[in-house]
């Protein structure tokens, strides 16, 4: 069982690097919300660094990224890296590029429309497959992703069409050497992120969030609906919990450090699809399907 579910999520991963994103983020969308929408880039200081690492009892991995403003230019722009190694079946890593265009209509209206690319590989042990697919080595695949963002005061809302612009398997063909073939099956991606922030106390602000993903897999053969809301809820402007609940379950704490440093962490605990339609949540959680997710920004 194990091994089968580790090579479910090597396919997906392989599948495109617009479909794996949702799974390296486990509900932190909530600190995050350019990881899916490159409309999202820019930060209120002039570089903003994260790092984040992961552990789950099938794999395990970090990612790292760097975002800059360039006010003179009203654009931003965007780097991350992600590698994922699951034991003894293979590894996936890929570069992302992102940049982001905004134009103000007011003190508090402005669009961005934001464009990313990015290119990944993952690579499979020889004969974990068995006879499906005993020759495959690895999958490479490029995205594009094509987003808008829209913010009014403490409101913003983005939405953002991600889709594979090449996918190539190589294949084994003995005396260590591949070649390449093309995959057939493609999976483009729709997603929708709202949040506000709800100044409701001195000591007491809300920010809530509410995404919704519409997947078209295997060349639009089968859909997928997935949602979630969630919050984060700040306290003394220094100290945070979030949640998520709905396809992705979550909890997650953050503190701010010297206006300059940010520590998250996080615990995805498990999620369901939405399938052909909105239906009852059906979980199947045990002792070890939890993942602990650990994020430092750093703002220069």
């Amino acid at each position: 069982m194990k091994k089968l579910l580790t090579l479910t999520i090597l396919l997906v991963l392989g599948a495109g690097s617009n479909y794996a994103q949702w799974f390296q983020q486990r509900g932190l969308e909530i600190y995050n919300p350019w990881f899916h929408n490159p409309a999202f880039v820019g930060t209120e200081q002039s570089v903003q660094i994260d790092l984040s690492a992961f552990n789950f009892r099938w794999n395990s991995g970090a990612w790292g990224s760097v975002m800059t403003t360039l006010p003179k230019l009203n654009s931003s722009a965007g780097i991350r890296y992600f590698y994922n190694s699951f034991p003894e079946t293979g590894t996936s890593n890929y570069v992302l590029l992102a940049y982001a265009y905004e134009h103000s209509f007011s003190e508090d209206l402005q669009l961005k429309g934001g464009i990313a690319f990015s290119h990944a590989k993952t690579e499979f042990e020889e004969g974990i497959f068995g006879e499906s697919m005993p020759d495959l080595a690895a999958r490479i695949n490029g995205t594009m992703g094509l987003g808008l963002a829209l913010t009014y005061g403490k409101f913003y809302a983005g939405f953002v069409s991600q889709f594979p612009v090449y996918v190539t398997n190589e294949i084994r063909t003995g005396n260590q050497q591949t070649e390449k073939s093309k995959e057939e099956f493609r999976n483009t991606t729709l997603r929708l992120l709202s949040g506000y922030s709800l100044d409701v106390l001195d000591w007491l602000r809300i920010d809530p969030i509410f995404g919704l993903d519409y997947y078209l897999l295997n060349s639009g053969t089968s859909r997928e609906w997935r949602g979630y809301l969630g919050s984060n809820l700040v306290f003394l402007e220094n100290y945070g919990l979030g949640f998520t609940v709905g396809h992705v379950v979550s909890v997650s704490a953050s503190v701010e450090l010297l206006d300059r440093l940010s520590l998250m962490l996080g615990i995805y605990a498990g999620e369901y699809e939405f399938a052909e339609g909105l239906e009852s949540p059906k979980y199947t959680l045990g002792a070890n399907d939890f993942e602990i997710i650990g994020q430092i920004r750093i703002r220069l």
